[in-house]
């Protein structure tokens, strides 16, 4: 199961012009993405809130730029920023 300090520690803060968020060009308002039985790459851009759920309950919110191997069986909300997923 995964737990908020899992999800801390996989994220990494970067700067909004990193290199690896230069293909980070979708922008939402608000979106919604599924859980997988996979890891995939999350990478966001100037998000305003990222918020994690394990598919019950809140495990832990962020916001601006970075990036996360986003654990199987979790989901995330991404509001007001660019974000992209790949497979891992």
């Amino acid at each position: 199961m995964t737990t908020r300090t899992e999800l801390e520690q996989r994220w990494t803060s970067l700067s909004p012009g990193h290199t690896d968020l230069k293909s980070v060009n979708k922008y939402v308002a608000l979106e919604y993405i599924e859980a997988e039985e996979v890891e995939r790459e999350l990478l966001c851009k100037e998000c305003d809130e990222i918020v994690f759920f394990d598919g019950k309950r809140e495990l832990w919110t962020t916001k601006g730029s970075g990036k996360m191997n986003l654990p199987a069986h979790i989901l995330a909300t991404v509001y007001k920023g660019y974000y992209l997923v790949n497979p891992l």
